[in-house]
């Protein structure tokens, strides 16, 4: 549950500020994701606690973004475990009245070699307004304009072109 750590800490954080009463019982109800400690490790709870769990992580985000509108940012996808996934799943059908948007990124050549995060994809597109945005990696003459405009060395650009297929990072 790496994804959701910081996103929830931050929240909470805030949360305290402007509304101490409820973070006991958020806190609570986060415990089992809370206390990885930002590790992919999943909690061992059962359903019921689980769902205690997502709908915690929904109320918290939908209390920070009564005060304004928030964007949840979550990068590298390929690599969350199945229950990440799982709460990403749950969010997404669960924040049509929150103003809040998700932006997920993942590295498409990796996510096809793992099936949760593939299956995840599928299943949003299937049943969500979300749109996928492609970034293409940079051709070979951009990686050259790069390399002449930070390095001068142009020599360098097919063998850093060759290695990165583009991907600028």
């Amino acid at each position: 549950l790496w994804p959701w750590t910081r996103i929830l800490r931050d929240c909470l954080a805030e949360i305290e500020w402007t509304e101490p009463e409820h973070v006991p019982p958020l806190r609570e109800a986060l415990t089992p994701l809370l206390s990885l400690g930002g590790c992919s490790d999943e909690p061992a709870v059962g359903e019921a606690a689980r769902y205690r769990m997502f709908d915690a992580v929904r109320e918290t985000i939908a209390r920070v973004a009564e005060k304004r509108a928030r964007l949840l940012v979550l990068d590298d996808l390929q690599y969350a475990d199945p229950t990440s996934l799982e709460l990403l799943a749950f969010l997404a059908t669960q924040i049509d009245h929150i103003p809040v948007m998700l932006l997920c990124t993942w590295t498409p050549e990796v996510v096809l070699q793992h099936s949760p995060a593939e299956a995840l994809r599928k299943r949003l597109d299937a049943s969500l307004p979300a749109q996928v945005i492609t970034v293409p990696g940079l051709d070979a003459q951009a990686i050259a304009r790069w390399v002449e405009q930070q390095h001068g060395d142009i020599n360098l650009a097919p063998s850093l072109w060759e290695r990165t297929g583009g991907n600028p990072l």
